[in-house]
């Protein structure tokens, strides 16, 4: 969608983050938008934030207190926004939570808990708003918040990192499907990044109520990359039609590791009897 102005977009976990500044920079680019969060009080925190630094963009914005992991809820918040806005363009899949664990260790509470947010808050989003974006015949786009986890797995964080490869692959089958529909999809796959994502965690359902994170890994993350950089490359990508939004230059080499191992396996297995005969 190389024009985005007047478009309309849902955004999840849009209260605080990445996906407040998602919301900022659309605002900034004559975006109307729908908040959506868990928490009311934080999404009239966000829209009037908004709202006051575009005073002058006669800007249509309006939130919606939604969990991304209860279909109900997500139906009621797409019929909700249609209702307000009459059509949807723009779809970005970002609320999503986080926790470290030792394979083993983990309970299996805490593994539905973030799947259901993480990957099917994701897929809910895209099976109910991606009618409502095809059927105005008006082009949209979506973006899925992944992680370079989904790229490069990362030590203790099995069910952070199978929920984020999920989501990559999801948004490069969703991009196939819906080539030929004038419909985009791209999927955020940044780095650490300074945002509430290492609180979610007091959330699980196991009933832990100490974080998982060491105070060195919090004060690392507070100290991470500012989440205003990820607004702007997120616009930036919807015009352009990225497939893959990335955000950290020095995370570049991990993927290209993680591609030579593959390619050197992939050789290997190539060379074994049962295969080089065939």
């Amino acid at each position: 969608m190389k024009n985005i102005e007047n478009k309309v977009a849902f955004i999840t976990g849009a209260a605080s983050g990445i996906g407040f500044e998602i919301a900022m920079s659309m605002a900034h680019n004559k975006v109307n938008l729908m908040l959506s969060d868990k928490c009311e009080e934080k999404l009239k925190t966000a829209k009037e934030k908004i709202l006051d630094q575009n005073k002058s963009k006669n800007l249509h914005i309006d939130y919606v207190v939604c969990d991304v992991s209860d279909y109900n809820q997500m139906h009621q918040a797409a019929n909700y926004t249609l209702e307000i806005f009459k059509k949807i363009h723009i779809l970005v899949n970002n609320a999503g939570v986080s926790f470290t664990g030792r394979p083993g260790e983990i309970p299996i509470d805490d593994w539905h808990w973030i799947v259901n947010i993480n990957l099917m808050g994701v897929v809910y989003g895209v099976e109910l708003f991606l009618p409502i974006i095809k059927s105005h015949n008006e082009g949209g786009h979506i973006v899925n918040t992944a992680s370079m986890a989904g790229h490069w797995a990362r030590k203790n964080m099995g069910p952070y990192n199978t929920t984020k490869f999920a989501v990559v692959g999801y948004s490069e089958s969703l991009r196939a499907d819906l080539k030929e529909e004038k419909i985009g999809v791209s999927v955020l796959c940044p780095g650490w990044v300074s945002t509430n994502i290492v609180n979610s965690d007091m959330n699980r359902p196991s009933g832990f109520k100490k974080s998982s994170w060491t105070e060195e890994e919090k004060k690392f993350l507070r100290n991470s990359l500012d989440p205003k950089a990820i607004g702007s490359l997120v616009i930036d990508s919807i015009k352009k039609d990225r497939m893959y939004i990335f955000s950290h230059p020095d995370m570049q080499q991990a993927i290209l590791t993680r591609s030579s191992y593959i390619n050197n396996d992939y050789t290997a297995c190539m060379k074994h009897p049962s295969i080089d005969k065939n």
